[in-house]
């Protein structure tokens, strides 16, 4: 598990920056200028790679130059959490075959509640760059090998209504609309879904009740259209403040033709939840149905927090695919915490299914990010493992996560198998100088090609030269091994960068 910046290199799209902007902050534009916080900052930086296009063989060194002016805006307030985070970012290599250029990176996410207790309005946006086939070469960024990477865009806007029905009854309505765009890959997408509810959850007794009604639909500009529709009801049983269980009973049909698991087939189904947090410290939920479903899987989530110390286990089996994959801004597990050099598990907060959410102001994310597939929309079932440990005592952060992720195509019946792990150790040495590690190692296996192996070691300090100023120093060096010699590559990288915030 590393700390890790949401964010990647990305190229613009100049007309869908103004415009989502636009829509997430319309409806607060009332809000007093003293209500929100806004950094502005710059960051130079000089690379030096010793691969610039992570060849096999003819390696290319290259110095390159990067200059990130941007800046932050936040505001955590009774009506409005947004969080934005932008950086403008320039390169110029200074040898021949490096693309100098321009590209914008840009993370955005918002919830806004519009009419007391009944309409609220939640969007999110985000620009990075994901490699094109993730069988390309990557040294976990795009400075080397850019050709690999492209430009990724998407936004998510969804008006929620909620109506009281009586004294404990609710009626409510999502409609969502999402768009996923790339650079040099033609299957962008747009996307639909809808959920409309009736559940007596706020009455006071043990038992409660809901009806669900869901609908989702994705129309690729290449790939097949997906589409889902899932009706259920579900019975509630309140065992005690800490131990709640769920029954529930329904049809699904994700419209997968021959699907390659006969759980993933139309039909009616039947499903329990149970959720379980015997102390504000620890939390046991677990799920499970029938049928396969996009909209809701089945798995386990455990967490369990002590003072210095944070595990998480987390398994999910569902029906994806990249788009919705991008989607989530943060994956599930992360950890978002405090940026300061020292801090107490307390103060982090888990992120969970369904809540998409960037850190804000003075907090940074803790996270084990696992390789998405090539960026094409076919659904794929995927099941996913991810086990993380966050240790943080006096001024050192110990981090370990591993994971494990398995891939079945739904068209064209292959697989992928991704498994990895990384250790990282953070300490700070003085009280302007902070010192850090970090070791990785990925496999990622197909049933139509050559396994990689690939691992990297980096070191990195830290010195800060004022409140608002920090010089930045780093070595990494990155290998990959295959069983066809054409994709093996190693890389050397040498980084020093200042950064400044006004």
């Amino acid at each position: 598990m590393a700390t890790t910046a949401l964010l990647s290199d990305n190229q613009v799209r100049w007309l869908a920056i103004p415009l989502t902007t636009t829509v997430l902050f319309t409806p607060i534009a009332t809000a007093q200028a003293s209500d929100w916080a806004f950094t502005p900052g710059i960051q130079v930086t000089e690379h030096y790679t010793s691969n610039l296009n992570l060849g096999s063989s003819a390696e290319e060194a290259s110095l390159i130059t990067e200059v990130r002016p941007g800046f932050s805006l936040s505001k955590q307030g009774a009506h409005l959490q947004a969080n934005l985070d932008y950086r403008l970012q320039f390169l110029d290599y200074s040898s021949d075959q490096g693309s100098d250029g321009y590209h914008h990176q840009l993370g955005l996410s918002a919830n806004s509640e519009l009419i007391d207790d009944r309409l609220f309005l939640d969007a999110r946006s985000s620009y990075s760059q994901q490699l094109t086939n993730n069988r390309s070469a990557s040294a976990g960024d795009s400075l080397s090998a850019p050709d690999n990477f492209s430009d990724t865009f998407t936004f998510q806007v969804t008006p929620r209504w909620r109506q009281r029905l009586g004294r404990y009854t609710t009626f409510g309505a999502d409609l969502s609309y999402d768009m996923v765009r790339y650079d040099g890959v033609n299957d962008d997408s747009d996307g639909y879904h809808t959920n409309f509810f009736l559940d007596n959850q706020s009455n006071p007794s043990k038992i409660y009740w809901a009806l669900n009604i869901d609908t989702s639909q994705a129309t690729p500009d290449t790939s097949a259209t997906s589409q889902s529709e899932t009706m259920d009801i579900e019975l509630g049983y309140r065992l005690s403040r800490q131990l709640d269980g769920k029954l529930r009973y329904g049809y699904v049909d994700s419209h997968l033709a021959n699907p390659t698991q006969s759980e993933a087939q139309a039909g009616n189904f039947w499903g329990a939840d149970l959720s379980w947090n015997p102390s504000p410290r620890t939390s046991l939920s677990a799920s499970y149905n029938s049928r396969l479903q996009s909209n809701q899987g089945y798995g386990l989530t455990f967490n369990h927090r002590q003072r210095h110390t944070n595990w998480s286990l987390a398994y999910n089996k569902n029906i994806s695919s990249v788009r919705e994959e991008l989607l989530q801004l943060t994956p599930v597990g992360t950890l978002i915490c405090p940026s300061t050099a020292s801090f107490s598990i307390a103060d982090c907060r888990l992120v969970g299914g369904g809540s998409p959410v960037l850190p804000g102001p003075g907090e940074r994310a803790i996270t084990l990010v696992t390789p998405l597939p090539t960026l094409s929309e076919e659904q794929f079932i995927q099941q996913s493992l991810n086990a993380n440990l966050v240790i943080s005592k006096g001024k050192s952060l110990w981090t370990l996560g591993l994971f494990r992720t398995e891939r079945e195509f739904q068209v064209q019946a292959r697989t992928e198998e991704d498994m990895g792990a990384n250790a990282g150790w953070r300490i700070q040495a003085s009280g302007q100088t902070s010192l850090s590690t970090l070791y990785t190692w990925s496999r990622l296996e197909t049933d139509s090609g050559a396994t990689d192996y690939q691992q990297a070691l980096s070191l990195n300090m830290v010195r800060q030269l004022g409140a608002d100023s920090s010089l930045n120093l780093g070595l990494r060096s990155t290998e990959r091994d295959s069983a066809d010699d054409n994709r093996a590559f190693q890389e050397f990288r040498i980084t020093l960068g200042f950064s400044h915030t006004f």
